[in-house]
């Protein structure tokens, strides 16, 4: 689902994508309904054409082609067929959308009785795309003033594959204790080979459950770097540790937290607001608190993010009232 603020605005940047999951020698046995502002269902509104595709294929019904594909740019290839729709493709972010097989409900998105402002499932100004039989969201308001999806602060999830992606990260590190986190996934990642670039500033390394490294004695007592974590470093002096392998997409690796406290790494190139990253999977109002290496704090009841936007290499604590799932 995608209802995207484009530089063209109206309902330019109105679409809906769905993908084969099996060969569809007649794709018009599909259809597609509307719920607007939780008023309930309105049935089948706009119907596909007699197309033949194949498993894999992706298919996007839009209002505006030329203003969307200026949008996506080189990502709107990725697209093996775009259909235009009528006007009943007309939803905003708080709208579900119905598929029907043959005029029978195949799958439903949110809740055709339900506006869906302010739900778990609210995609305004931005998308929702599912991975895997999941649903995954950009963020409310995420593609507000940006002049394409490579620019936003949520590039829509199928664009992944035509971005170059990074191979390495340099990481600034402060003397003293912080915490840091990475988007690399190194060729050998046993943190003391992980950590080794530093290893004559590095005092020690704990991961959330206090497992340490401790250079002085060649001991490991971490084990493997661990994708979505960040790791407690002190230092003695300021160090910068360059790591190189292969860029773990956010997209791709959701981050599993248990109920009490851990450590959250961060795995997007570039900073986002606190904030959003936040609607993307508290649905369960899961978080109590999440502080930063300086004791900042993002404070759900009463909604404090004192410590702004999430940054590039460096970790989070977290602490949750119940197991809960970030994927963004």
């Amino acid at each position: 689902m995608l209802d995207l603020d484009i530089p063209s605005g109206g309902v330019t940047g109105k679409a809906l994508h769905f993908r084969a999951l099996e060969d569809i020698s007649d794709l018009s046995i599909f259809s597609v309904g509307v719920a607007n502002n939780g008023g309930g269902s309105d049935g089948v509104e706009f119907s596909f054409e007699a197309l033949s595709i194949s498993a894999g294929e992706d298919v996007l019904v839009v209002r505006a082609i030329e203003e969307l594909s200026l949008y996506f740019s080189d990502c709107f290839s990725e697209f093996e067929y775009i259909v235009l729709g009528n006007s009943s493709i007309d939803q905003n972010g708080n709208d579900a959308i119905e598929l029907f097989e043959q005029n029978q409900l195949l799958e439903t998105f949110g809740s055709v009785n339900v506006d869906g402002s302010g739900e778990a499932w609210e995609y305004l100004d931005s998308w929702a795309y599912k991975i895997d039989g999941n649903w995954t969201y950009g963020g409310v308001n995420c593609s507000d003033n940006s002049e394409s999806s490579a620019s936003s602060s949520c590039p829509y999830p199928i664009c992944s594959s035509v971005v170059e992606s990074p191979a390495s990260q340099s990481i600034a590190i402060l003397e003293g204790w912080s915490i840091i986190s990475t988007y690399i996934f190194p060729d050998n990642p046993a943190l003391d080979q992980v950590l080794s670039p530093i290893v004559t500033d590095l005092a020690i390394a704990k991961d959330f459950l206090g497992n340490a490294y401790l250079p002085e004695y060649s001991f490991n007592g971490i084990g493997d770097l661990q994708i979505g974590q960040g790791y407690f470093l002190k230092m003695n002096s300021e160090s910068n540790l360059v790591l190189e392998g292969v860029y773990t997409n956010p997209q791709d690796n959701p981050i599993n937290f248990e109920s009490g406290w851990s450590v959250m790494g961060y795995l997007r190139e570039e900073s986002s607001p606190l904030d959003t990253i936040v609607q993307l999977f508290d649905n369960t109002n899961a978080i109590v608190i999440i502080k930063d290496y300086a004791g900042a704090a993002y404070i759900s009841e009463f909604q404090f993010n004192g410590i702004g936007d999430l940054n590039p290499g460096q970790g989070y604590q977290i602490k949750t009232n119940a197991p809960c799932v970030l994927q963004y």
